[in-house]
């Protein structure tokens, strides 16, 4: 059976990160907003099946977290339309640029990939 215990610590971390990402997303969106733009739901739900096909050891839940955590970080340099791109976005917003920076880390770091190209299917 497949236990999060058994992940290394950098794909662990990054699989609750993933989670933690989309109940905010979706709490501040309906909260703040009243709303969900369209690539908002899609970020949440990529987040939520990549955690869960992460945690399933699904090699497309890893392909799935790269890209969400890719364009997460388009989405905010699009959609604020920030001149100089996602660097002064992240500026305005530290806190969501160390939480898309982390993941993005978390999922490049050697160790998740090596787990990933042994275990995952």
């Amino acid at each position: 059976m497949n236990n999060l215990y058994n992940f290394p610590s950098t794909l662990r971390i990054l699989v609750i990160l993933m989670y933690f990402r989309a109940a905010s997303l979706l709490l501040f969106n309906v909260a703040l907003a009243q709303e969900l733009i369209p690539s908002t739901l899609l970020l949440i739900v990529s987040f939520a099946l990549a955690a869960f096909l992460s945690s399933k050891e699904k090699k497309n839940g890893y392909y799935l977290t790269v890209a969400a955590c890719i364009l997460q970080i388009i989405q905010y340099s699009i959609l604020l339309e920030a001149p100089f791109g996602f660097i002064s976005v992240y500026l305005a917003n530290p806190i969501a640029g160390v939480f898309d920076v982390a993941m993005l880390a978390l999922a490049f770091h050697t160790q998740t990939r090596a787990f990933v190209k042994s275990r995952f299917k």
